[in-house]
């Protein structure tokens, strides 16, 4: 789709410090400078109401960046309401 975008997950490779051998399942793409970039993007999409409403509501209320926050596209139904 050659969509620039900054995909955040729930671990990132600055969490990976926590760990002694740090952490096998980490992405590490993601950075502190993306993170504060996040205030500058065109949309939110928060694939997981629980986890991500909060931050995706943050940059909606804070900076007007535009959220779309659904279920997680898990199942017939919440995969449906995704698209």
């Amino acid at each position: 789709m050659r969509v620039d975008a900054t995909i955040l997950f729930d671990i990132e490779a600055f969490d990976a410090p926590l760990m002694p051998k740090g952490n096998h399942v980490s992405h590490g793409d993601t950075t502190v400078e993306d993170l504060t970039d996040t205030a500058n993007a065109l949309g939110t999409i928060a694939l997981n109401r629980y986890e991500g409403m909060k931050a995706a509501q943050y940059l909606e209320d804070e900076f007007d960046v535009p959220a779309i926050i659904g279920p997680t596209p898990i199942g017939i139904r919440n995969t449906d309401t995704l698209c």
